[in-house]
């Protein structure tokens, strides 16, 4: 599972179809605006099993359609990551990137690893995109040149597992008269595909990440790293997108960031931002600071949060997030974000009704329904919270004194 951003990386940044990487490079350049991988990790709202996809992407002019789909064909079923100089480049690219976005990254890092304990597809994140990921990078970077040969041959075979044609997907976003003009160019890239279904990327008894997965396990996270401010995370579990619950969430959630968070953490915290985010499709309630120079603070804050809901809940408060929450939803999207989202919504099973339900929802509740339906699902969800902070190792160690906490410490470097 570590291993499927560097595959990501190699796929469209090494050599294909009997071309080098810099004729590859050339190539792109000429008829796109850039290639490129996503992984995705997810559990579906209508059938509850996982949704766990790699994504190769493109961009090109109505006029290089044909040729983009062409070079996608190219990257997906002849890679070449043979050239050991290239790919070692790439590991150690990719490693530089990752230790210098600790810091950029902190918030984000840290809700990751808080998430990382609520199943498989929480745990797959982090595993691709987290801490984790950051330590695989600087183990495999420190001795690349040694190890590149055999690196090579295990992207090589994981390519070859991986690009198939059973369950593959296709997504376009186009005007209607090139969609039309590019059905045989589509229909001949889904053709070069081989015809077999898609192998598990997951070596057996692999565990997807750096912590196992299970919901029992709430000890907080301690990130160390060389900061001198933190940032702060803690999830609660709370009913997902379809759930009466749900659009009375996503007004809390706005109220929180925009009244509570806002006051608590960055006018009297000291910290450079602070917000609530329901995360709808997952199930989530994001608790989050950024640049923080208080996390014992901040995480006591977290713990007051319910008291507070239960006396500022008002009929004021929630008309002013409204608008703020259907604006979230009814954002205008480049072509580009509309076909990412489209996707999404299809590979995880969310339906257009689910969507008009939370959308009516939101412009419907008002404050006695926001608490009857919200409340509730935060004190259940306060029971089972994970939390993490990415801090310097002094600051984690002060935060555990302050709290009677002890935290589970990751070293970030």
């Amino acid at each position: 599972l570590p291993w499927l951003p560097i595959l990501g990386a190699a796929t469209t940044g090494m050599g294909a179809a009997g071309l080098d990487y810099q004729q590859m490079a050339r190539r792109l350049l000429a008829c796109t605006g850039g290639v490129g991988t996503e992984l995705h990790a997810a559990t579906r709202l209508d059938t509850s099993t996982p949704s766990e996809w790699l994504f190769v992407d493109g961009k090109a002019l109505a006029r290089n359609g044909a040729r983009l789909c062409e070079i996608l064909g190219d990257l997906v079923t002849a890679p070449d990551p043979s050239d050991t100089r290239r790919l070692a480049d790439l590991v150690r690219e990719a490693a530089t990137q990752a230790e210098a976005a600790v810091v950029p990254r902190g918030s984000r890092l840290a809700t990751l690893a808080a998430a990382a304990g609520f199943g498989r597809a929480h745990s797959r994140r982090e595993c691709w995109s987290g801490v984790s990921q950051l330590r695989f990078l600087r183990e495999l970077a420190a001795d690349i040149d040694a190890r590149a040969a055999k690196v090579s041959e295990r992207i090589a075979a994981l390519q070859r597992r991986l690009f198939v044609r059973r369950g593959a997907i296709v997504s376009v976003a186009a005007d209607p008269e090139v969609l039309e003009a590019l059905r045989p160019e589509i229909d001949a890239l889904i053709g070069r595909l081989p015809d077999r279904a898609p192998a598990s990327a997951e070596q057996p008894g692999a565990s997807g990440g750096g912590r196992d997965g299970s919901e029992a396990s709430a000890a907080p996270v301690g990130i160390a790293a060389a900061t001198e401010v933190a940032f702060v995370a803690e999830l609660l579990p709370v009913p997902r997108i379809g759930a009466p619950e749900a659009p009375a969430l996503e007004l809390l959630a706005h109220q929180l960031s925009l009244d509570y968070l806002y006051q608590r953490l960055r006018v009297e915290g000291g910290a450079y931002g602070g917000w609530c985010s329901y995360l709808w499709d997952d199930g989530l309630l994001a608790l989050v600071s950024y640049r923080d120079p208080e996390p014992a603070r901040t995480l006591r804050t977290y713990a007051e949060l319910l008291a507070w809901a239960r006396e500022h809940v008002t009929e004021a408060a929630i008309a002013s997030c409204r608008l703020g929450a259907i604006r979230a939803q009814d954002r205008v999207l480049s072509p580009e974000a509309m076909m990412s989202v489209a996707r999404r919504r299809y590979v995880i099973g969310l339906e257009d009704a689910m969507r008009q339900a939370l959308r009516e929802g939101v412009l419907r509740l008002g404050a006695e329904a926001v608490r009857e339906r919200a409340l509730p699902a935060l004190e259940r969800g306060f029971e089972r919270a994970h939390a993490a902070a990415l801090a310097d190792r002094r600051q984690i160690e002060q935060a555990a004194d302050a709290l009677g906490l002890r935290f589970e410490i990751i070293e970030a470097g």
